[in-house]
Parts: C-alpha cells; structure tokens; sequence
C-alpha cells in the first residue's frame, strides 16, 4: 500500500523556517502555455505552530516550497511565494512560482529600434539561470512603465514564443527549440498506471488548420504568410521563422509546418497516479494494448494538473505535440 506524503516549507521574512505535513487538499496547476504557475492550499483551522495558528507566522509574499508523494518517494512539485492567506475555515493559501516577482519588476518606458530577445532577458532576468532562443523581435516601444511580466506577455502575443520555469531555470523562446534537450521520458500504459482519460483521436482529413508564418528582416521589416489564405473557423498556429527573407521563403516554411499538422493526431489528457512524476515539458510514452492508434507515441506534457488529499494523489496530464 502506497503511504501519500506531503511536507510544506515556508520560509517567512522574518527568518523562520516553517514546516509542516498535512493539508486538506492541493491543487497545483503547471504549464509550458502560460507563464505563472499556480498553488491553492486548503489546510484546517486547527492546524498549530508552537500553539499558535499557522496564519500567525505566514504572510503574504512568504517563499513556499510544496513537496508531493509517497512515503519512499517525494518530489518539489511546486515553488513560490505566498499570494494571499484567506480568514475563512478551511484556510486557503494561494501561490504563485516565480513569476510572482516579474509581474512586480519594473520596466520603464523605452524605444527598443531592434530588440533582441537575449538582450532583453540578460537585462531583466540576470539572477536566474537561463535558456534563451535568440530572436530580433524588431521595434519594440514600451509606452508606460509597466512589469517585465507584462512586456513578456506582450510579446508572446505578437510571437509564437514560451516563457516559463521549470526546475528554477527560466526558458525563454521558440517552442521547438526550448524542447530540443528534454531528457525525462516517462512511460505510461493503460490499465496499469492510467486508467482514467479524454484522450481523442483526429484523422488527417478532418483537422481544418492555418498556419501565420512571422518573421522580422535585418531592417526591422515584419513579414506574414497565412496558408491556407482563407481558412474558415480553422485551428491557428503561428510560428516564427529566423531564417526567412523574403515572403516566399515563408510560404514554403508555412507550408512544410502545415504538414506536420495534417496528420492523424491525438489531443487530450489522462490522469494517472502520483508517480511516476511528471513535468510540463517532459516527454510521456503511451502504451495502449486495446487502441492500436493509441499505442507506443511519444508527446510533450504541455499541461500538469496535481491534486493531492484525502481521495489521493494524481496527475492530470495534457499531451502538447506529439514527437514521435
């Protein structure tokens, strides 16, 4: 029988290190997609540090360290800092990862003429350990003063790049390149650890999708290639090609990611026990003995859901593309 553990750690600004083991329910929410990672903590009222309530020693802004699993094997699933702290019972606690402190970074207004990506994160992100896919974003004007969070949600809106942590490296860039050195591929078969999905499986024939094709020329010049033009309520996909010069060339680089797309594919998500662990951006390998089509493929965990109480420990996991 599996023993479920969990160890919480708050280290508070007034230099005490809080510890403690048991909680109502967690739920924590992790993804490649959007760039803040979140944590809600139900605990009881009647949980006591040295005799007094834990709310008498947390506070909000509070760096948070939640650790997830079974008795002979526990995982960091999550760190942060403390949101807020609600008066209610069950108390609950809401976290943030680290981009709790870029949304309070600030940026002042600036005229970037051509702005490279690297640039803007060595500026910005100095402390944290990086990687970074190099890419001439072009002009880029910072109107108001404003968070480095929101001028990197800016430009994940005009560019299909990522931004996320994992592992308390900060990745920065084109999807495609940021996943090229995932190593943890974990292994997953129906019936024996899932059970439990809303997995669905396209044919080529019936996925209506168009791919935007960007790019950004030496001289500051913005290109753009839909293909195909006139798509009705079609699936968009948009990416960014560094090599491009002219629209042609991304024509024939909308056409060749347009492929890759028209291919029988399957999307959704399974839930599966607490282990083995799995992160956003590590790959998991599918066995399905019973659903030929579902058999032996590989896709990037684009999604991680952990849930951890009295009903257990699970991992809902979104597949992302499928690589293999």
């Amino acid at each position: 029988m599996l023993v479920l553990k969990c160890e919480i750690i708050i280290d508070t600004q007034s230099g005490q290190t809080i510890t403690y083991d048991y909680v109502s329910d967690i739920n924590i929410v992790t993804s490649i997609i959007n760039f803040t990672d979140t944590c809600k903590i139900t605990v009881p009222k009647k949980i006591k540090y040295k005799e007094k309530d834990i709310t008498s020693y947390i506070r909000k802004n509070d760096k948070i360290t939640v650790k997830l699993g079974y008795l002979n094997q526990i995982n960091t699933v999550f760190k942060g800092y403390i949101k807020s702290i609600s008066t209610d019972t069950p108390i609950e606690i809401l976290c943030e990862n680290e981009s709790y402190v870029l949304k309070q970074k600030k940026v002042a207004p600036t005229l970037y003429d051509s702005l490279k990506l690297k640039d803007f994160i060595n500026e910005y992100l100095p402390e944290y350990e990086t990687k970074v896919t190099d890419v001439n974003l072009g002009e880029i004007r910072i109107a108001n003063e404003t968070s480095v969070a929101n001028v990197l949600d800016f430009i994940a809106k005009k560019y299909p790049l990522r931004f996320y942590f994992k592992n308390d490296i900060f990745y920065a860039g084109l999807p495609t390149a940021l996943l090229q050195d995932v190593q943890n591929v974990i292994k997953f078969k129906k019936g024996v650890n899932f059970e439990k999905n809303n997995l669905q499986y396209t044919l080529a024939d019936d996925i209506n999708v168009q791919i935007v094709a960007k790019a950004i020329l030496k001289d500051n010049t913005a290109l753009e290639a839909k293909v195909p033009e006139n798509a009705e309520k079609a699936e968009i996909h948009t990416f960014y090609d560094a090599q491009a010069e002219t629209i042609e060339d991304l024509k024939i680089f909308a056409n060749e990611k347009l492929l890759e797309f028209k291919k029988d594919k399957m999307t959704g998500s399974f839930t599966a026990f607490g282990v083995p662990y799995v992160q956003k951006g590590d790959v998991v390998h599918l066995f399905d003995d019973l659903n030929k089509e579902r058999n032996d493929k590989q896709f990037v965990a684009e999604k991680v859901v952990y849930n951890f109480g009295q009903s257990g420990y699970s991992q809902e996991i979104t597949l992302g593309d499928e690589i293999k």
